[in-house]
């Protein structure tokens, strides 16, 4: 059985299909304020401040000075101190990315027998199975436009290397089999070769299986540059512990972490969603087809000074519908035109369940984003409407932004 069978074998074994909450790394808004404590955002955008002392392993948070406990399930995420300062060091020289998103910075790395050994200035070494890793760069630096689309669209067959050859970039296909501190070893045309490490500028692996729902899961970011998809086991004595895959966890200090953002199973994001209907009607300009998580003219969604990471991107006339067979209670955005427009557009974002009006309000350029909270309780059939303004729909670039759909009520 060759290296990929095995791989596609354990692969088979690990994963799960994504379920329709989450499909990628959740992101909030925009930067937190910063404080000298810990922010919890919950997932109705209510926000407390406190230090947190501990996260047990039924998923509670314990705050100082706070009697009642939180549930991990009931927030986006959480925004750590800003760490003081420090004096500027040299990067780790090797960079693992991660399969579904996140990057490890590391100091040293080797595969064997399908296993990634990754040592890293933020914990204990590592040992994650290879399956999990999109790429490999030997040199941090790497900015080959090849390299990239690559990485982009990875081969499912076999993995990809791109090394320097008489002084230029040069891929080889093939199937990974080893790599040390001297040489990486690959199976090419049904033999075993071996290229200098040093040769090696990075490594694309082949993608086997489904993405692994990480519904309950968060993205941890560190001080340090590294950031990653985890199950969070607990938190004790200033010490996060976090497990990447069964068998694969780490233990990293609290203080270097910067950012959780939570996959609440209690939360679907409108862009991980397929609408049941898609209607575009634009009155005197071109159709601009919606968009997931940027405006429509493929921009980062920004409404005046508020940027944000998640939501739709439509122009009006637009009507999204989304079928949700009464599985949630609330319809939560921040709405607004984008700041792409510069001060033009005019139109009217209107809710509807079930063919009934659940909101209609009216917004112009100059407007701040509007936070929306619309209740969806019972709702099967759920509609996002942009009409047309005063002048037409000249500029009318809408956004949903940070739309999503919330089950039950948050404790207070």
């Amino acid at each position: 059985m060759n290296s990929i069978s095995i791989r596609r074998r354990l692969t088979s074994l690990a994963v799960m299909t994504i379920g329709a909450v989450l499909s990628v790394a959740v992101a909030t808004s925009a930067a937190a304020e910063e404080t000298d404590v810990d922010r919890l955002t919950q997932v109705d955008g209510a926000a407390i401040d406190g230090k947190i002392e501990a996260i047990e392993a039924d998923g509670t948070l314990r705050i100082a000075g706070r009697p009642a406990t939180i549930s991990f399930a009931d927030l986006l995420s959480i925004q750590r101190p800003a760490e003081e300062p420090a004096l500027a060091a040299a990067p780790p020289p090797f960079v693992v990315e991660l399969l579904g998103g996140g990057k490890l910075l590391a100091n040293e790395l080797t595969i064997r027998e399908q296993q990634c050994q990754i040592r890293w200035p933020n914990g204990p070494d590592l040992s994650l199975p290879i399956e999990l890793i999109a790429a490999i760069r030997l040199q941090p630096d790497l900015k080959d436009a090849a390299f990239a689309a690559a990485l982009a669209q990875p081969k499912r067959d076999v993995d990809r290397l791109l090394v320097t050859a008489q002084g230029a970039g040069q891929w080889i296909d093939g199937l990974v089999e080893s790599m040390d501190g001297k040489e990486v070893s690959f199976e090419w045309q049904g033999k075993s070769r071996k290229v200098p490490r040093a040769d090696v500028r990075g490594i694309v692996l082949a993608v086997v299986g489904r993405p692994v729902d990480r519904t309950g899961w968060a993205r941890v970011e560190l001080n340090s540059g590294s950031s990653f998809w985890a199950r969070i086991i607990g938190l004790r004595d200033g010490r996060l512990t976090v497990e990447f895959a069964p068998k694969a966890q780490s233990t990293i200090a609290w203080d270097g972490v910067r950012r959780l953002t939570i996959a609440s199973s209690r939360l679907a994001y409108l862009s991980d969603l397929e609408p049941t209907e898609v209607v575009e009607q634009p009155i005197v300009t071109q159709r601009m087809p919606w968009q997931r998580d940027q405006s429509v003219a493929q921009h980062p969604l920004q409404v005046g000074n508020r940027k944000f990471a998640r939501g739709l991107g439509v122009h009006a006339r637009s009507q999204l519908r989304y079928t949700i067979d009464g599985k949630f209670d609330a319809l939560i955005a921040a709405i607004g035109i984008d700041a792409e427009t510069a001060g033009q557009g005019d139109c009217v974002f209107v809710v509807q369940g079930d063919g009934r009006e659940l909101y209609r309000q009216r917004v112009v350029a100059s407007d701040a984003a509007r936070d929306i909270k619309v209740d969806v309780h019972g709702v099967r059939d759920l509609t996002l409407l942009v009409e047309p303004g005063e002048d037409l729909d000249l500029a009318d670039h809408a956004d949903w932004a940070e739309a999503r759909l919330l089950r039950g009520g948050v404790k207070p």
